[in-house]
C-alpha cells in the first residue's frame, strides 16, 4: 500500500496503513518493527496460533531476458529511476501498471503501455479506467493492447523489447532505454513452509469454515505445536480488498 501510494492520486492509500496502526496501538498489540522472523524467533514464543502475512514480492513475467526489466515497485520505491524512454508491460490488469506509467510520465519519460489484454487497466472499474486514460492521453503516454512481451534483449546501449500480437503471433520490436514490468506478485512464504511440519494444522485451512465465518478446527498433526494460516499475497497476488477480507474471516472469531 505504501508504494501504491506513491503514484499520482493514489496518495490516500496511505491513510489505510496509518489508521491500522492507530488502531493496533491502541489496542495493545506488541509491534516489533526491523525484526526479521524465522522459524526459530516463532517457536521462541511458544505461540497458539501463528499467522503468516509476509505478502508478496514483484514478479517480472515469464519472457526470455526478464533480467533486462525492472519492477514497477522499483520505479515507485526509486529504487530504480525513469529512463528517457520507456516500454512498460503490464500482465496483471490493474492498477499498478498505468499509476506507474502516470508516475513516470510526470518525471518527463516516454512511455508506451503495453498489455495483452484488449485494453488497459482491464480489471480496473470504469470510472477510474478513464480518469488514467485521460491523464496518460494527456501526456502523450501510447496506449498498446493486444500484444505480448516475449523476450528483451540488449544491443548497444538500448533495450529490444520483441512483442507478439495476440491474435495473429506477428511480432513487433521496440528499441528503448528502458523495460518495466507489472505481472503481479508471487508469494514471500519461505517462513510459512518452515514451519508447516511444526503446525497442527500442516498449514490447511478449512474454506467452508472461511466463506461461513466459523473458526477453524482442523488438527490432522497431534504433534503440532501451533495452529498455522497464511493471508493475503503471501498466498497468492491479490488486491487490498481480498487481503483485508481474508485476513477478517479468518480473525474475528480468535
Amino acid at each position: 500500500m505504501l508504494v501504491a501510494a506513491k503514484a499520482p492520486r493514489r496518495e490516500a492509500l496511505a491513510n489505510i496503513t496509518q489508521w491500522l496502526e492507530a488502531q493496533v496501538r491502541k489496542l495493545g498489540v506488541d509491534i516489533q518493527l526491523g525484526t526479521e522472523v524465522g522459524k526459530g524467533v516463532v517457536m521462541a514464543q511458544a505461540p497458539e496460533i501463528v499467522i503468516v502475512a509476509t505478502g508478496g514480492e514483484p514478479h517480472l513475467g515469464w519472457f526470455k531476458g526478464q533480467e533486462h526489466a525492472v519492477s514497477s515497485w522499483d520505479i515507485l520505491t526509486g529504487a530504480r529511476s525513469p529512463a528517457e524512454t520507456v516500454l512498460l508491460y503490464d500482465d496483471n490488469g490493474d492498477h499498478q501498471a498505468p499509476s506507474c506509467a502516470e508516475f513516470m510520465a510526470h518525471r518527463g519519460a516516454m512511455v508506451e503501455l503495453v498489455t495483452p489484454d484488449k485494453a488497459i487497466g482491464q480489471d480496473i472499474g470504469l470510472t477510474k479506467a478513464a480518469l488514467y486514460r485521460r491523464e496518460l492521453y494527456k501526456r502523450d503516454v501510447v496506449l498498446t493492447p493486444d500484444q505480448r512481451l516475449t523476450e528483451i534483449y540488449p544491443e548497444d546501449n538500448k533495450l529490444v523489447a520483441v512483442l507478439t500480437n495476440c491474435y495473429t503471433d506477428a511480432e513487433e520490436e521496440r528499441v528503448v532505454d528502458q523495460v518495466v514490468t507489472d505481472n503481479g506478485v508471487l508469494p514471500r512464504d519461505k517462513l510459512y513452509f518452515e514451519l508447516k511440519s511444526f503446525s497442527s494444522n500442516h498449514g490447511q485451512i478449512s474454506l467452508e469454515s472461511l466463506i461461513a465465518g466459523e473458526p477453524q478446527i482442523i488438527n490432522v498433526n497431534p504433534e503440532g505445536m501451533f495452529q498455522l494460516f497464511r493471508v493475503g499475497d503471501a498466498v497468492a497476488g491479490r488486491n487490498l480488498h481480498g487481503a483485508i477480507y481474508d485476513s477478517l474471516r479468518l480473525c474475528k472469531d480468535f
